[in-house]
């Protein structure tokens, strides 16, 4: 998996820019999630009757800066985060494919347990609850903590380093920022009762959606598997086993990998 990691594809930034990133991230995340709290997003999402919901509008913000510093100050390119129309068009189509298996498996879990199966009545919601998750969320923690902070940790450290130390020391210390980013929302808004716990939990998913980028290298694929994890955009109304589901059927994905892309004759360079 290592070995697969071409560096010589992949632009260097400059370490003064990605420095730059790790010192205002914090501070932008600590912006972004005040913002919520005094409802500053809120009248673009009634407006919009939830399609531009407040997660959207502050993904939106996070990208604007941090592309505007990434790709016109530090002149990176998308190839170097494994974005191109190749890969949107796969990442698109495993994505769906991905969905349609969440919402048959509930389907089937629901039917089988003798319950009835309902539609979602709350989907106009349902559907803002994603579309901030794809365009905004997720995207915005793929780009810089996978297809940015990772990648060009590990390029820095593979030029002083093993290739195994470096990817050790580079996704320990990516999904470690990964987790601690999430702070500012911790306290501001969602108040967990277990820190620890919820800390631990982020750590432990950043390190199966580096794995995933790196044996995909698709970001598109990625940050729609990340999007449809946080929300299922749910066509039933179950609330309770759609999580499980798609948490499932991510590990298995990442298990049978190399299975799944030659049945489909999937392109992964």
């Amino acid at each position: 998996m290592i070995s697969s990691i071409d560096i010589e594809r992949i632009h260097r930034l400059d370490h003064r820019i990605l420095l730059i990133i790790a010192i205002i991230q914090p501070i932008f995340s600590l912006i972004v999630n005040y913002l919520f709290t005094i409802g500053f997003y809120k009248p673009l999402s009634v407006w919009s009757h939830h399609l531009i919901n407040p997660t959207l509008q502050g993904g939106f913000i996070i990208l604007l800066i941090f592309g505007f510093i990434i790709f016109k100050i530090g002149r990176h390119n998308f190839s170097s985060i494994w974005l191109n129309s190749e890969k949107l068009r796969e990442g698109v189509i495993f994505g769906i494919i991905f969905w349609l298996l969440i919402q048959t498996s509930v389907a089937v879990f629901v039917i089988s347990s003798e319950n009835p199966l309902s539609f979602n009545p709350d989907i106009n919601q349902e559907i803002g609850a994603f579309l901030g998750q794809l365009f905004g969320n997720a995207l915005a923690e793929e780009f810089l903590f996978r297809g940015i902070f990772f990648l060009q940790l590990y390029i820095f450290l593979r030029d002083r380093f093993s290739d195994r130390t470096a990817f050790l020391v580079s996704i320990i210390a990516s999904q470690l920022f990964f987790a601690v980013s999430h702070i500012p929302n911790r306290v501001l808004i969602k108040h967990y009762d277990n820190f620890i716990i919820d800390q631990m939990k982020l750590f432990i998913m950043g390190i199966l959606f580096v794995i995933f980028y790196i044996r995909t290298k698709n970001f598109i694929l990625t940050v729609i598997i990340h999007s449809l994890l946080n929300y299922q955009l749910r066509i039933f109304e179950e609330d309770v086993i759609y999580p499980l589901v798609a948490l499932v059927l991510f590990v298995s994905s990442l298990i049978f990998w190399n299975q799944i892309k030659m049945k489909f004759g999937y392109q992964d360079n």
